[in-house]
Formats: C-alpha cells, structure tokens, sequence
C-alpha cells in the first residue's frame, strides 16, 4: 500500500510539474505573438510617418520653388517698372 501512495504521489507531481510546463509555454507563445503584433503596427506606423515626412519635404520644396519664382518675377516687375 504504502508504495502505492508514493507512486500516485509522484505522478500528481509529474502532472502538476507537467501541467505548468505547458501553461508557462503557453504564456511565453501568446506573448512572442503579442509582442510580434505590436511591433509589426510599430513598423507600419513608421512607414506612415515616413510616407507623411515624404510628403511634407516635397511641399516645403514646391513652396520654396514657387517662392524663389514669385520674388524673382517682382525683381523683374519692380526693373520694368523702372
């Protein structure tokens, strides 16, 4: 009898042990996975920014152009009137 017991003991050991193995293997997947997502919406909203300093760099040299142009056709406009 007594051997019985230490045995049923040890294998409700092992299973508890075992038991808490795969919840700890579960937690650290869900986790990968959770920190996965975050940084692919890290990487996506990189390119966003990315995309809108793109798009802010081609105004700032469209206006600069279009000031360069506009002070250029006053010089000339303030020699015609001359």
């Amino acid at each position: 009898m007594y051997d019985i017991e230490v045995y049923a003991d040890r294998f409700e050991q092992e299973s508890t042990y075992a038991l808490e193995c795969n919840e700890e293997q579960d937690l650290e997947s869900a986790a990968q996975q959770r920190i996965s997502e975050i940084e692919q919406q890290a990487a996506d909203l990189l390119e966003r920014m990315d995309t809108q300093l793109e798009a802010v760099k081609a105004l700032r040299s469209s206006m600069n152009t279009s000031t360069e142009q506009t002070e250029e056709e006053t010089r000339m406009f303030e020699e015609w009137l001359s």
